[in-house]
């Protein structure tokens, strides 16, 4: 009878040692389980900032075919074919018309790119937000007057740590905005646009990620570390927000050759009025004209000629024939000259020397 109930134990195993087999199964599962949802985070976020990656290289080259940038694609909006990646205007087809919205999905089809580059990892839309303007020469998807140095008006911003109440700019009216925000909302997806074209829901008022995805009349957006953690006032956080300056689209550009700088440019048109002036005065006998009609300079503001200039061009002229002014990358035209501005002046001896080498007789 004993050695029965032996042999019995000793085929299987108690109950003590099943649950401690099972205790640990469970946690290598567990483990497994986590490892891999860890996993699959990291090739979402991975995915994400890549495909951030090949739109901005996309729009910058955009950029260069077209001297302007798309218009953002509108799920529900008029324009050229709302929801079908590409870019929306108030008149569709019309690219001197102005955008249906400064703020919605990436126009992919315009960027030649697949429809996919526009999911994020998620299989959300990214939020693409472009600066436009009510005047063309500063709306960065119209190329009426295209300048190289109009400005961005969208700023961003860095929280760090996610506690802290006081936020580190990224970007900077004094120095430089941001021209185009791409934004992926995460994995919790909140606010974004879905594969669906619908809306999400938007993320809790006045949280960091609510920021990110106010686009009526709010120009800040946020970049904090991703977390699950609800902080105190800012909220969780698991937006992807990247961004491209003005500095970083037209940089490649005037490498290449494709643009001049906008200090470049603005040398390049001031000569070109200069000598184009002075054409006009070698006359007989030689008058610098009173008015002229100017070009914009490399930021996109007219170019001024003071009146009067000084008529006609005598030998005993003296002191400056005309001068040609830029009021520089601060575009604040009128007033006194300040620092930043850009002046040529002609005097009435450089005047006669050049008549002088044209055979044209001074009184």
């Amino acid at each position: 009878m004993y050695s029965n109930s032996l042999r019995l134990r000793s085929s299987g195993f108690s109950l003590i040692e099943l649950s401690i087999t099972l205790v640990i199964v469970m946690t290598l599962l567990t483990l497994g389980i986590t490892a891999f949802t860890v996993q699959l985070e990291n090739a979402a976020v991975s995915a994400t900032r890549k495909k951030q990656e090949i739109i901005k290289e996309a729009l910058s080259a955009y950029l260069a075919r077209n001297k302007r940038l798309p218009c953002p694609d509108i799920t529900t909006a008029a324009g050229n074919v709302p929801g079908r990646g590409d870019d929306n205007r108030a008149t569709a087809e019309d690219l001197t018309m102005a955008c249906s919205s400064d703020i919605g999905v990436v126009p992919y089809i315009d960027l030649g790119l697949p429809r996919d580059a526009a999911f994020d990892g998620w299989d959300n839309y990214y939020t693409y937000r472009v600066t436009t303007d009510a005047d063309p020469t500063l709306d960065w998807t119209r190329s009426t007057n295209f300048a190289a140095g109009k400005p961005g008006k969208l700023r961003v911003d860095e929280r760090n740590p996610a506690t802290n109440a006081t936020l580190t700019r990224l970007t900077d009216p004094a120095t430089e905005n941001a021209v185009v925000v791409l934004v992926s909302h995460g994995r919790n997806g909140l606010g974004a646009t879905t594969i669906q074209g619908t809306q999400n829901l938007p993320p809790i008022a006045l949280t960091d990620e609510a920021a990110n995805a106010d686009g009526t009349t709010n120009f800040d957006y946020i970049r904090r570390e991703q977390t699950d953690i609800v902080v105190p006032t800012y909220g969780a956080y698991d937006d992807i927000v990247t961004y491209l300056k003005a500095s970083d689209l037209i940089a490649p550009l005037v490498k290449d050759g494709s643009l001049r700088t906008p200090e470049g440019e603005t040398a390049y048109v001031m000569t070109k009025m200069v000598n184009s002036i002075i054409g006009a005065s070698m006359v007989a006998p030689p008058v610098v004209p009173a008015t002229y009609t100017m070009e914009r300079d490399g930021w996109g503001t007219l170019l001024e000629y003071p009146t009067p200039p000084m008529g006609a061009i005598t030998t005993t002229s003296s002191g400056p024939a005309f001068t040609v002014r830029s009021y520089g990358p601060d575009r604040q035209t009128g007033g006194a000259f300040v620092a930043d501005d850009v002046l040529t002046t002609v005097t009435a001896a450089e005047l006669r020397a050049l008549y002088a080498k044209a055979g044209i007789t001074v009184p």
